[in-house]
């Protein structure tokens, strides 16, 4: 039994209906809303909120009539949920394109045909975080527009990937694919909006397979779910698409297609996995970079004349974009679109390295600590801002990050050595001491769970941080002997991990699992700050610069690599992408 939009629509919630034989195994539905998850259903609740951010719903479109003289009976349903499996790309069932059928009108041509299903999908888009939050409020969800129709049914499979008209990856991330599919008795999570709903979850094992399909049973789904992706609870990558119900309160299993079934036909998800990309200064104060695609390619200079470690990020729009300060102190960019731009000034001076981030509104913005210790940005927002200054006095390059709830807050080191931070909602808020003694340039995370943690480099050697969690907590010290700033990210499994430099030039880290573990030697012989970054594949990787001002880098995949030189002659730390 098809489990998409399966119902006469009501027109008044403008909600998918429930499937008329019913998909719950067993006598009662156990969904949880994923922020109100208690961790009972078979998968933690970190594992659930290190999964559901990247989980989206499918709707039409509320317009259609001012388009189509007949625009049959689905304008504003929500029909479908699917994940997000890279900066722009939405994985989902195939059906949820298919023309008519169930009790649904698709808009008519003036042949009164169906549309197809790719105009169909253009007059779709995909809402995130469409959810209640821990108190049970509905959150505000933002809305992107479905641009192209992919992929849609290769081989006959039941799965679709669509492009969404910007990247979502910035605010939700994304989830990794597998490679594998998941062992019989392995437990699984599907994420999604039944019946339309706000973002629920369900657990249950993997009962079988059949074919090209993933059974399995005590997993409940309904209507909205299809397109869900079926995730690997010890991996939290995407073993399948949840597409059919079969669940009865007396047996029976959902399934979905499986995941080395659509490898064998999707060129996409087999070339899913964006480049890695790391970027250093040169020796030739250049910035130069290297990018990962199979294989690493070499070194390619990207000219100019810096004077500062790179910052990069990837704007809403999927633009790699590299920021760095130049030798006449101003702020230079240059874009990656099919191509790479020239160098752009954005003006000055500035005194330290660049810190760039993306709004949840979708502004690229740029912070820097300027000549007069105080820290100015600007955002492109159709085009680049004037400079602003935020005041100060500051005594460290930004470090910049936006929270769960969409507020971009800013920190850097004073000139008493403490933290200081403001945040903008609505407007900025006053510089804010979080105290402490510390040296170097902090590193700002938000975790998988929503935490904002800042870290420092304390000034007897140890790596402290505080977090905000309704409320800051005090410094707590992480302890070690650490001679750099901290880099710090979140692993796809949802892990906070933190690098630096130790005092043996060696790099060391730790990470936050339920708790913090103990500090672990990575080895080498480096020189700088760390970088940091995880891969679409979800694998975790650290670059730094050597003694050899070469950058090495090494990475985690069930165990770590060794260091792997990646050439060159660099002045600075790398940024890693």
């Amino acid at each position: 039994m098809m489990m998409g939009c399966v119902a006469a629509p009501d027109l008044d919630e403008q909600l998918v209906g429930e499937v008329a034989q019913p998909s719950i195994c067993g006598t009662t539905a156990d969904f949880q809303h994923v922020e109100q998850y208690d961790g009972t259903l078979g998968v933690t609740a970190g594992f659930v909120g290190a999964r559901e951010s990247p989980v989206g719903q499918i709707q039409w479109k509320s317009d259609l009539a001012s388009r189509y003289a007949n625009p049959g009976n689905v304008s504003g349903t929500r029909t479908c949920s699917g994940t997000l499996i890279a900066h722009n790309l939405f994985l989902t069932a195939g059906h949820c394109f298919d023309p008519d059928g169930n009790g649904w009108t698709w808009p008519r041509t003036a042949s009164s045909t169906p549309i197809s299903a790719s105009q169909g999908a253009v007059e779709m888009r995909v809402n995130f975080d469409y959810q209640e939050d821990p108190s049970g409020n509905l959150r505000t969800a933002e809305s992107f527009d479905i641009v192209s129709l992919r992929e849609h049914r290769l081989g006959g499979l039941d799965y679709a990937v669509v492009q969404l008209a910007r990247s979502a990856a910035a605010s939700y991330g994304f989830t990794v694919v597998s490679t594998t599919d998941a062992a019989v008795n392995d437990m699984l999570a599907v994420i999604g909006h039944p019946s339309g709903e706000p973002k629920q979850v369900d657990a249950g094992p993997a009962t079988s397979f059949s074919g090209d399909y993933i059974q399995y049973g005590s997993l409940d789904t309904l209507g909205g779910n299809s397109g869900s992706g079926v995730l690997h609870a010890a991996s939290g990558k995407i073993v399948g698409v949840h597409t059919n119900g079969g669940c009865t309160s007396i047996g029976g299993a959902n399934s979905g297609v499986r995941i080395t079934s659509i490898l064998e036909e999707s060129p996409i998800l087999r070339d899913v996995t964006q480049r890695l990309v790391v970027f250093a200064k040169g020796s030739d104060n250049a910035i130069w970079h290297k990018f990962y695609d199979g294989g690493w390619s070499s070194w390619t200079s990207l000219g100019g004349s810096l004077t500062s470690s790179p910052s990069a990020t990837l704007t809403r729009e999927g633009r790699l974009t590299v920021f760095a300060k130049g030798s006449d102190n101003a702020i230079w960019h240059k874009y990656y679109d099919g191509g790479w731009s020239g160098w752009t000034s954005l003006g000055g001076p500035l005194a330290s390295a660049p810190a760039a981030t993306v709004t949840r509104e979708g502004r690229l913005t740029v912070f820097a600590r300027g000549t007069d210790n105080a820290i100015w940005h600007k955002y492109y927002d159709g085009g680049w801002s004037g400079w602003t200054s935020l005041g100060g006095p500051l005594a460290s390059a930004p470090a910049a990050t936006v929270t769960r709830e969409g507020r971009l807050t800013v920190f850097a080191r004073g000139t008493d050595n403490a933290i200081w931070h403001k945040y903008y909602d609505g407007g900025w808020s006053s510089w804010i001491s979080l105290g402490g003694a510390t040296t170097h340039d902090p590193a700002a995370v938000v975790t998988a769970e929503g935490r904002l943690v800042v870290f420092a480099r304390s000034s007897s050697g140890e790596l402290v941080h505080r977090y905000y969690d309704g409320g800051w907590s005090s410094w707590i010290s992480l302890g070690g002997a650490i001679a750099s700033g901290p880099s710090a990210v979140v692993t796809a499994e949802g892990r906070l991990t933190v690098f630096a430099r130790g005092a043996d030039n060696a790099i060391w880290h730790k990470y936050y699992d339920g708790g913090w573990s103990g500090w672990i030697s990575l080895g080498g012989a480096m020189v700088d700050q760390p970088g940091s970054a995880v891969t679409p594949e979800g694998r975790l990787v650290v670059f730094a610069r050597g003694t050899d001002n070469a950058i090495w880098h090494k990475y985690y995949d069930g165990g770590w690599s060794s260091w792997i030189s990646l050439g060159g002659a660099l002045t600075s730390s790398p940024a890693g992408i």
